[in-house]
């Protein structure tokens, strides 16, 4: 069974959720992270993800799903992120954030207690992402996540 421990922040018919599927672990256990945006009226922009500090990200995904129901639509994107610790301590998830014209939202940060491992240590090459940059017109020039380094 997994449980997701979440944190929501809500505006004007958008939803941002962050979760987790623990907030205890070990350096040779991972935890996936997700953030969840709702919007009852539009399409939404990539948000700009945290560095995942003190994190390895293994791998991420992406999936989204538009509802038609009685004349309304809603579009869920949910952003998957699997990560693996790179050392003890309580780490934070800080929010991810996502610009929608002028407005600015943000889920909630999430704190990780990690312990030594009994096991094997997780420890991949970091992933090298490039800084985020945005063209002269504020919006990312792909749909591709961008992470904050």
């Amino acid at each position: 069974m997994t449980v997701f421990f979440s944190a929501v922040t809500v505006w004007a018919g958008i939803v941002i959720k962050a979760e987790t599927d623990r907030t205890g672990m070990t350096l040779d256990e991972v935890v996936t992270c997700k953030f969840t945006i709702t919007s009852s009226d539009r399409p939404l922009p990539v948000p700009v993800f945290p560095g995942f500090e003190g994190f390895t990200v293994l791998s991420s995904a992406q999936s989204s799903t538009t509802i038609f129901q009685q004349g309304a639509q809603e579009v869920f994107v949910v952003y998957a992120f699997v990560l693996a610790p790179r050392k003890t301590g309580v780490l934070t998830i800080n929010p991810a954030v996502l610009t929608v014209g002028k407005d600015m939202y943000s889920s909630e940060s999430i704190e990780i207690e990690v312990k030594e491992g009994v096991g094997r240590r997780i420890s991949p090459e970091p992933r090298q992402e490039p800084p985020l940059s945005l063209p002269e017109s504020g919006q990312p020039e792909s749909q591709e996540p961008k992470y904050i380094l």
